[in-house]
């Protein structure tokens, strides 16, 4: 009811306030990327959160030459740029539970959300991108209870055990 109420009279939900996020950034010396920011969202904005918890409404691309990972069947076009026609693994699971992101799934967060394509990525980065995706997707549903350690390997830990 808050939600649509927001919604129908125009007022922005500043629940995506990303201070704490560019804090942890900062931390490590790393500049935060602004497209990402979610700030002041309208909750008709909320359905630019993907399906794994990234927001594509402050892209430059976005609406330009890019209508986002959910628009274009889990194939964004960063994607495409590297020649990968493989949905994106977010998108494909929960289309085919039938549910709108991945906060809505039992099993967040799963191993997928753990697996980088890039070998060289840092902790440190791999850190912040768990956290902006679970704290997006907590945001897209209030349900969503999923807790974000203070570190990586915390995480890891915590939701794949030692065995990873």
């Amino acid at each position: 009811m808050k939600g649509r109420r927001r919604a129908q009279t125009g007022l922005r939900d500043y629940g995506m306030d990303y201070t704490k996020i560019k804090e942890e950034f900062a931390k490590y010396g790393l500049e935060f990327p602004e497209e990402l920011m979610g700030e002041g969202l309208m909750e008709e904005q909320k359905q630019e959160i993907n399906p794994c918890g990234t927001f594509c409404g402050k892209c430059d691309d976005y609406g330009v030459t890019c209508d986002g990972c959910r628009n274009r069947k889990g194939l964004p076009l960063w994607q495409q740029m590297f020649g990968n026609t493989t949905p994106c693994p977010y998108y494909d699971c929960s289309a085919k539970k039938g549910l709108h992101d991945c906060s809505q799934c039992g099993k967040l967060p799963c191993p997928e959300y753990f697996s980088y394509p890039d070998p060289d990525m840092s902790i440190e980065y791999k850190q912040w991108w768990f956290r902006l995706r679970m704290n997006n997707l907590k945001k897209s549903n209030c349900d969503c209870k999923v807790e974000v350690m203070d570190t990586y390997e915390e995480n890891v830990i915590r939701y794949l055990g030692d065995g990873k």
